[in-house]
């Protein structure tokens, strides 16, 4: 059976804060190409470790989820931090600003080609000019490597040509792309996952 991304994500929820509490790898690289201040959206940050590192840094922070648990759950911890969470999809949610900064870590590999076309399109729209792009993707060397549909979800994991050509053909000019291995928890296990991270900036 092929679920839908919110249903999937919803039922992933109730096992609470499976990614743990700590921030993960990519948003402390990120914080290196942030400056004070910016807008920042999150992509899929299920109950908020990212986006509170972020506006704990000085950051005005959305975050977006479709998991109307995890949403809830962000908003409890959030106390009094320039956070905003809503329960919404990207290919989804409106906004009536643009952003200094798009982030996603470990989402946008779960969409299939076409959806993932309209979603980098939609993030194109709300970055302003010259707006950074920071994401990161499954690599096809991880061990665990697949693409395709899996219990249900989509999984793609992506060769350093395929992220290439996927910025450079939606407006997109990598400014830094490399291959690391991180260590990521889910459900308190551990396990070493081989990642792309990816730093683009929109084309004035």
């Amino acid at each position: 059976m092929v679920l839908t991304n919110k249903t999937y994500w919803e039922q992933r929820a109730q096992a609470g804060k499976i990614y743990g509490e700590e921030p993960s790898f990519s948003v402390r690289q990120a914080m290196h190409y942030l400056k004070p201040r910016s807008e920042v959206l999150e992509v899929g940050g299920a109950y908020g470790r990212n986006s509170m590192y972020f506006a704990r840094h000085g950051m005005n922070v959305t975050n977006v989820d479709l998991s109307k648990t995890w949403i809830r759950m962000a908003d409890e911890s959030k106390d009094d931090l320039p956070l905003i969470n809503k329960c919404e999809g990207i290919r989804t949610v409106r906004f009536q600003k643009q952003f200094d900064v798009v982030f996603s870590n470990f989402v946008l590999h779960f969409f299939n080609d076409e959806e993932l076309s309209d979603v980098m399109q939609k993030m194109y729209r709300l970055l302003k000019p010259k707006g950074l792009l920071i994401n990161t993707w499954l690599s096809s060397n991880d061990m665990y490597a697949q693409s395709g549909y899996h219990n249900g979800l989509y999984l793609h994991c992506f060769t350093k040509e395929e992220l290439e050509r996927l910025h450079t053909v939606r407006g997109f000019g990598l400014v830094n792309i490399f291959e690391t291995i991180g260590l990521e928890t889910i459900n308190t296990s551990d396990r070493k996952t081989f990642l792309w991270f990816t730093v683009a900036k929109k084309a004035p």
